[in-house]
């Protein structure tokens, strides 16, 4: 299910923070692709319906996610 997908990338972030897509794309068994529609619905973007839990930072050519406050509080009410 992709709620199951969704918590998956938010638990997998708090316990990488600042992980590489690639990285956190291969350690979850996620496609590249598959993974960033997931950041959309998760990311901070609110006009493409994000939920700002996860950011996406650019760090020295590299795009980094980071669980924002917002994640961490729904981290702490989902566990």
């Amino acid at each position: 299910m992709i709620e199951d997908r969704l918590a998956a990338v938010i638990r997998f972030v708090d316990g990488n923070d600042g992980v590489s897509i690639a990285r956190a794309a291969k350690q979850l068994g996620f496609s590249q692709s598959e993974l960033l529609r997931l950041i959309v619905v998760l990311g901070e973007d609110r006009a493409m319906g994000g939920l700002g839990l996860i950011a996406l930072q650019d760090e020295n050519s590299r795009r980094l996610l980071r669980l924002t406050a917002d994640g961490r509080d729904w981290l702490a009410r989902n566990q």
